[in-house]
């Protein structure tokens, strides 16, 4: 048998049991709601609870007229006082009140007031009396201070602020903060499915060596075909499984378009000639050439990392003894997530195009500078070689721990070990 056709076996082998296996079905159902509770949930939870508090302040007011606005913004929160400063200070020491909002006599003019509590319990009120006292204030000095009414509605208008971009197509409409969150989501999508992935093919290495399954697929092919059977076959199940959810994802933009862009309508500049469905794929601007750019970093980074992942796996008999050696593959995948947020405040930064370009962590760091900018040429095509010139050295060096690693049992094998079997193979 020759070696691609050994290769292809163990593909197919790998593929049609994963795909028919169970876990494939609720893995390809659950997971999507898995990575929008993690990615998404915790800053959903930290834009509405900004604003919140378990306190309840007293305001003590000299101006005789702010604090009452405040009270009646929010009486569930504040409540008006008279007692002296030298009794509420007491009153905080006893913990019979939260704390208390001084508002001063010339509020007015120096917009000077404090906020007194025991400390702690979060930034939530802070926030939410800056804000009720800043639109107090403004709307206070309006009306005293501007006779002209014209005047006073111009100042009484905020900021309306739209972002456009310039394409061959002409200027249009730039949705900057929906790019940043279908980057964000992409980003830990594509993690999560090379760390889960990557680990699906460690944990087969190690339940086949460890079965001794192994041994007699290795009497029929070499180390290095089983190693890259089993990573195409487990990758083409990870493509699958990306597909299906492409595909759900566009079924469902299409049948709730209508409601989200009812929904967002007033908050972002929308077409009236174009269709609900035609607005939300404007607005995304996500082209085939980016489909096929997240499709090829999600295949370099799952190669680069399962192989790598296939040679931990070898070395080890049981998964607990692989947490050693996998240290060194989970730092770089975690990395890239910690630096998002870098990459997406200024995604044409030297350090934003550095990480981006680093192979290791292009996989999930370019692909989120795909969405919210447009990325140069050259620097595409040189991650592009980048990540399969990294991929071949990984193959070459796994293959060479796999090939002494699979066949070997009995003992966890030590770093020098590892260097051994490297110059022997």
């Amino acid at each position: 048998m020759k070696h691609s056709s050994k290769i292809l076996t163990i593909i197919k082998h790998e593929y049609l049991i994963k795909v028919r296996s169970k876990s494939f079905l609720i893995a390809t159902i659950l997971a999507p709601i898995a990575i929008l509770v993690v990615s998404v949930l915790p800053a959903l939870i930290t834009m509405l609870s900004m604003d919140s508090t378990s306190k309840k302040l007293a305001v003590l007011d000299e101006s005789a007229y702010f604090g009452s606005l405040l009270v009646k913004s929010d009486t569930s929160r504040y409540y008006s006082t008279q007692e002296s400063l030298l009794k509420l200070n007491k009153d905080i020491k006893n913990k019979s009140i939260d704390g208390y909002v001084f508002i001063s006599k010339d509020f007015l003019k120096d917009g000077k007031a404090e906020i007194v509590t025991s400390g702690g319990g979060g930034i939530g009120y802070v926030s939410d009396i800056e804000n009720r006292l800043n639109n107090f204030l403004k709307e206070e000095r309006i009306k005293k201070f501007v006779t002209d009414p014209e005047l006073a509605k111009i100042m009484e208008g905020g900021v309306n602020l739209t972002t456009k971009k310039t394409t061959e197509k002409g200027t249009q409409n730039d949705f900057a903060l929906v790019n940043v969150a279908i980057g964000y989501v992409i980003g830990f999508i594509i993690y999560f499915m090379m760390a889960i992935y990557g680990g699906m093919v460690m944990r087969g290495c190690i339940e086949e060596k460890a079965n001794r399954i192994v041994e007699i697929i290795a009497s029929s092919a070499k180390p290095f075909e089983i190693m890259m059977g089993k990573v195409i076959g487990i990758g083409a199940v990870g493509l699958t499984q990306m597909l299906i959810w492409g595909v759900t994802g566009l079924v469902i933009l299409i049948a709730v378009g209508p409601i989200l862009m009812s929904q967002m309508g007033g908050s972002l500049p929308i077409n009236p000639n174009m269709s609900a469905q035609a607005n939300l794929l404007q607005m995304i601007s996500i082209t085939p050439l980016d489909c096929l750019g997240f499709i090829f970093f999600f295949l370099s980074g799952y190669f680069i990392y399962s192989t790598i992942y296939a040679a931990v796996g070898s070395m080890v008999d049981q998964e607990q003894d692989a947490q050693q050696f996998s240290l060194v593959v989970t730092i770089p995948l975690i990395i890239p997530i910690l630096t998002i947020g870098t990459i997406i405040a200024d995604p044409d930064s030297v350090i934003a195009v550095v990480l981006s370009m680093i192979p290791f962590f292009s996989p999930v760091l370019m692909p989120v500078r795909m969405t919210v900018t447009t990325v140069p040429f050259w620097q595409m095509a040189g991650t592009i070689v980048l990540c399969i010139g990294t991929f071949i050295v990984c193959t070459w060096f796994a293959g060479k721990i796999y090939k002494i690693g699979i066949l070997k049992y009995g003992t966890k094998p030590s770093w020098k070990d590892l260097v051994r079997w490297f110059k022997t193979a």
